[in-house]
């Protein structure tokens, strides 16, 4: 009895040239033992920079996963013409445009896929479509949602650095931390070398309508437009670690998609700041009872910093904090009026 098997796409790597080739010859050898012989044209030598399922592995200085230039102009270009293209467009140029976009996300930061590809999923696959080719021959309009993720691979396919293993300035690390309480109305921020910077806000009755993981993702998006609006040049290379939390917020963020528009909406905004300040943001989850302690919550912020904090001790401090704010009848008429909120019976009180 035969068995006849095609194997293909072996990598080997090692920490310096002498380990490679020893591995190398191991490999080769141990392949000839078992009826295995390698084309010439097929095997490339050792090197820093190397050529493999259709991306450059490039380990000069930081090492970096790329696109090569080929692949990468061709889709620059696609992209680009989708941006500016106003009427309708062909499913299955798009279909075509999305298997494309997708066979990069590896060499995207953080490897990025829903995120910035829903929206294309969702035109190529209209619901009320059954399975079959019947699809591909209609055609579709870009909405404003395509459009946004249009640029933001424009953007990524601009810079064409790939993805890196690790920030230049790696051994910069810049804690920052959300709100504790469930409001999602403040953080923290310690960049080096500088004073620890506070900041907290308060919410319009509004912003109540939009659900709970979207006001605990939030401080995360305010605080990225706080460093791009003030500190942009010192954070470029940096790992930016944000401890929230809400896991349930947390979990979101890492699969960079969610089914509510907003929230997938807020997710998409921070990683287009996210490119554009050129850090790798990490975020780590922490009980809330840890922020509080710590004086990261978003109710107690500043005070655990006071120097009138051991005078008056942490348990008075935490309980003047979270008391309940008297009720005043005049301003909540006010802010009814004023925001085209549900009339009192909407609104509950307990003394």
């Amino acid at each position: 009895m035969k068995i006849w098997a095609h194997v293909d796409d072996f990598f080997t790597r090692g920490p310096d040239l002498e380990s490679t080739q020893q591995a190398l010859r191991l490999f080769l050898d141990l392949a000839v033992d078992v009826g295995l012989l390698y084309h010439p044209k097929k095997l490339s030598p050792p090197s820093q920079v190397q050529t493999y399922t259709g991306f450059i592995f490039d380990t000069r200085g930081i090492p970096t996963l790329r696109i090569p230039s080929a692949k990468r102009e061709w889709a620059l270009a696609t992209v680009e013409y989708l941006v500016t293209k106003l009427g309708p467009i062909s499913r299955l140029t798009l279909s075509v445009v999305t298997g494309t976009l997708e066979s990069l996300v590896e060499a995207t930061p953080n490897r990025i896929r829903h995120t910035y590809l829903r929206s294309f999923h969702s035109r190529v696959h209209p619901p009320g479509f059954e399975a079959g080719a019947q699809v591909y021959y209609t055609r579709c309009a870009l909405n404003a949602s395509t459009k946004e993720e249009l640029r933001w691979w424009r953007a990524i396919l601009r810079k064409s650095i790939g993805r890196q293993a690790r920030g230049a300035k790696s051994a910069t690390l810049i804690p920052t931390d959300g709100a504790g309480s469930g409001t999602g109305t403040g953080g923290t921020l310690g960049l080096t070398n500088k004073l620890l910077q506070m900041w907290m806000g308060q919410r319009n009755p509004v912003v109540f309508s939009f659900s709970s993981n979207w006001r605990e993702l939030k401080p995360l998006h305010l605080m990225l437009l706080q460093l791009y609006s003030a500190l942009q040049a010192d954070l470029a290379g940096t790992t930016i670690f944000y401890f929230m939390d809400s896991s349930a917020t947390y979990w979101i963020f890492h699969a960079g998609s969610s089914k509510s528009p907003r929230l997938h909406q807020l997710i998409r905004d921070i990683k287009m700041i996210e490119l554009d300040l050129d850090i790798q943001l990490q975020t780590v989850h922490v009980p809330g009872l840890v922020m509080i302690q710590q004086g990261t919550d978003g109710l107690s912020r500043g005070l655990s910093m006071s120097p009138y904090h051991e005078q008056l001790g942490q348990l008075k401090l935490s309980s003047a904090v979270f008391s309940p704010l008297k009720f005043d009848c005049q301003l909540v008429t006010s802010t009814i009026s004023d925001f085209g909120l549900a009339g009192k019976d909407f609104w509950m009180y307990q003394a």
